[in-house]
């Protein structure tokens, strides 16, 4: 049986059976003007999979850098509830590893047609980990791959008593520290404290945006979340909503065909 919970009452937990699609539930939620805060959790033995909607107060190009925020939020709910000897790191945009394998993301949704400089009427955050392996299932997490680096799950990396509930509590907890914090002292702690998760940094990295391989040195996280590349001597940016983003324009234009 699958425990309720504990969540803060800064949100409305919203509990959805397992054959519920959440993207889409949550998508509808937040076109209806769900408040803001509202959490969806889809019950599952399996893996972490849930939402928050938000209603931004910022224009789109800063409102993703929540991004980093729910990161944050993720690793140390993560740092709560594993064994000490687990290491949780970040594959940039929005990738979260356990032992250096893939085993989370955080991904954004905002309504069709946000542009640059414009507020989003909403934004929903997704965040999934997975915590067993599925059974008869080898189907991998949502989001764009940027470092292919292979999947696991936390029972397989020994955290065998850690369940899906312990993760959604750990990971509400700490998200709503962190946007505390970001709202108080703005980006650049935010910054400064998910560099400290990426092995990458000042590596040579090989990234998938929309179908470009981009290749460099990481270098950096500019003020306005662009991934900073040094590619032979030559500085380049990657923007963070490009990166987010791409799976999405890519269908897009796929449909106009």
């Amino acid at each position: 049986m699958i425990q309720r919970p504990q969540i803060p009452p800064a949100y409305r937990l919203v509990t959805l059976n397992s054959d519920i699609d959440l993207g889409s539930e949550a998508r509808r939620m937040a076109v209806e003007g769900a408040d803001d805060g509202t959490l969806l959790w889809v019950t599952r033995d399996d893996k972490l999979d849930c939402a928050v909607i938000l209603h931004p107060d910022d224009p789109l190009e800063r409102a993703v850098l929540v991004t980093y925020v729910a990161m944050l939020g993720l690793n140390d709910g993560l740092g709560v509830v594993v064994p000490p000897m687990t290491e949780v790191t970040f594959s940039w945009p929005n990738r979260i590893e356990a032992n250096g394998a893939t085993a989370g993301a955080i991904v954004i949704d905002v309504p069709d047609g946000a542009a640059s400089g414009s507020v989003p009427d909403w934004l929903v955050v997704y965040a999934t980990v997975a915590v067993a392996p599925p059974v008869g299932s080898d189907a991998k997490l949502r989001g764009p791959a940027s470092l292919d680096k292979g999947f696991t799950t936390l029972r397989e990396e020994g955290c065998s008593d850690v369940t899906p509930a312990d993760v959604l509590e750990a990971f509400a907890r700490h998200f709503l520290i962190w946007i505390n914090r970001w709202q108080d002292d703005g980006f650049e702690p935010i910054r400064a404290r998910w560099l400290q998760h990426v092995p990458d940094n000042g590596k040579a990295v090989d990234i998938d945006v929309g179908g470009e391989k981009i290749a460099g040195t990481f270098v950096g996280i500019d003020d306005d979340g662009s991934l900073i590349l040094d590619a032979q001597g030559t500085s380049r940016r990657v923007g963070l909503g490009d990166a987010l983003f791409a799976s999405r324009q890519e269908k897009r234009a796929r449909s106009h065909r």
